[in-house]
């Protein structure tokens, strides 16, 4: 095809002259302050910024940037489409939605591009800044570990932020060129290229961005060190939030003294810590040495269980991805939303949807492991939908001893709240007693929703973030009278809450 372009043959980012800046001399020796994203040649190797059109872009996975109906309403997936051809709607339309910050990969059809990667970028609020952040990292990164899933080596990497849902063009640079960044840090030998595939408005933005994260010289790295931004990101360029302090009364989660254990802050942790090395350091110089043995041979002990515990979860991990869970997909039992305003990833459970009597349970512990296991690493709520539950659906006991033994702590540790919307007494009754005698202080994490309405008052969540299911909607509107007559996610307002 005429026009086409290789993407691992546009001239790297090394290669282009850095310009005139004024920096202070850099001092490189050992102990003296540097940028954290120093200056490399191979990983500058890595990258390019153009502004091809990405229609003619040839490369392992080109990124558009779309809607939650993976349709062409914008001007740039129009064109992508159109330079497509049919195969690729027919096959957007056979995948369902495609949710805030997800990812969902096509073939190519007739573009130059191998795979496509679909990914819907944020709507950006200032009041909810953090979680657009959050989604927006979570787009790029999932379009950049698209490329070790389908074995590919050059990526197109079109802008994810849009002027349609208000993100600013800036901030959003500044996530895109730290992922990139710190996953090349990661995989880059697994790389060819990645091209920054840009307009000429977003061209002046990443030429005033890139050199922060890729700078070309150690002049180029003096002047970065500079002009970096508060806010860097982790080690894999996600941006860090720091936790604000909820205190949510008269509810589930709070202690004696009124305050819920989020509210008792690093502190009281610290003081615990402190008071767990003193007590060691002490029976260390005193005290009956065998029962010092004892509890070095118990210790051992609960390293070896736990050995014992990741061993058996990687065995229903490799289970989990290897056979067809298209049965229980097909339910629409868990999915994963958006992000709260803390930008913990939100999974949903559909309480109803759940064939208690009938379905394949080992299955269906697949299938929630395969799902989660991505998800877990990081801090996470989860919104669990009661609503119209009867006893057709309701799970035995069994099934949640059988979770809980088989998951890794990370579940745990990980999980800060559910949220049970639309409670019976059965369901307050039945989670009080697997908490308390299953899994100890997750008792505390657990709050129960009556109302829809209380899942924003609290400023928790961003409607854009959550997508309630039609029929607890109209549950909602008939047994507690109010007045929401759509889903969160549809009107961008939240107004009749």
């Amino acid at each position: 095809m005429a026009g086409i372009v290789d993407g691992d043959k546009i001239q790297a980012w090394s290669e282009q002259d850095e310009g005139s800046v004024w920096a202070p001399p850099l001092n490189t020796e050992e102990g003296s302050e540097r940028s954290p994203f120093l200056f490399d040649e191979v990983i500058n190797s890595k990258i390019a910024l153009s502004m091809i059109s990405p229609t003619k872009l040839r490369v392992g996975i080109l990124v558009n940037s779309t809607s939650e109906m993976l349709d062409k309403q914008s001007t740039e997936s129009a064109r992508l489409h159109d330079a497509a051809g049919p195969g690729l709607a027919e096959e957007c339309s056979s995948l369902g939605n495609c949710r805030t910050g997800e990812v969902k990969i096509t073939k190519g059809y007739s573009l130059p591009a191998r795979f496509v990667a679909h990914t819907v970028g944020p709507r950006f609020n200032t009041k909810y800044k953090t979680a657009a952040e959050s989604a927006l990292f979570n787009c790029y990164r999932g379009v950049l570990y698209a490329m070790s899933e389908q074995q590919v080596t050059t990526l197109g990497l079109t802008p994810i932020n849009s002027t349609r849902r208000g993100y600013p063009p800036e901030g959003a640079a500044h996530i895109a060129s730290r992922a990139v960044r710190r996953f090349l840090e990661k995989h880059g030998k697994d790389v060819d290229r990645i091209v920054f595939c840009v307009d000429d408005d977003d061209m002046k933005v990443y030429h005033e961005v890139l050199p922060m994260y890729f700078p070309r010289t150690l002049t180029e790295e003096a002047w970065a060190r500079m002009h970096l931004p508060g806010d860097i990101g982790n080690e894999d360029g996600e941006p860090v939030i720091e936790e604000r302090k909820i205190r949510i009364g008269d509810l589930p989660g709070i202690g004696s003294s009124g305050n819920s254990a989020d509210e008792a802050g690093p502190e009281s942790d610290a003081e615990e810590d402190e008071g767990e090395d003193r007590n060691f350091a002490f029976a260390s110089m005193e005290g009956d040495h065998d029962q010092g043995r004892a509890q070095q041979l118990a210790t051992k002990t609960s390293e070896s269980d736990e050995a014992a515990v990741v061993r058996q979860y990687q065995r229903w991990l490799k289970r989990a991805r290897s056979e067809d869970l298209s049965a229980i997909a097909a339910l629409n039992l868990v999915r994963t939303d958006g992000v709260d305003v803390h930008g913990r990833r939100i999974i949903s459970l559909i309480g109803r949807n759940f064939p208690a009597k009938t379905v394949d349970v080992e299955k269906a512990l697949c299938y929630f492991i395969n799902i989660m296991d991505s998800i877990v690493s990081k801090e996470y709520v989860i919104v669990y939908y009661h609503t119209e539950s009867t006893s057709a659906n309701r799970p035995d006991s069994s099934l949640f001893k059988q979770l809980y033994e088989i998951v890794d702590a990370r579940y745990k540790e990980n999980l800060r709240t559910v949220y049970v919307v639309h409670p019976t007494f059965w369901s307050k009754a039945y989670m009080w007693m697997f908490a308390t005698f299953s899994l100890g202080d997750t008792n505390r994490k657990i709050e129960n929703v009556t109302m829809l309405r209380d899942l924003f008052s609290r400023d928790l969540f961003d409607p854009d973030q959550l997508d309630i299911p039609d029929y607890v909607v109209e549950y909602d509107k008939r047994v507690n009278k109010t007045n929401y007559s759509r889903q969160p996610n549809i009107g961008g307002s939240n107004e009749e809450l």
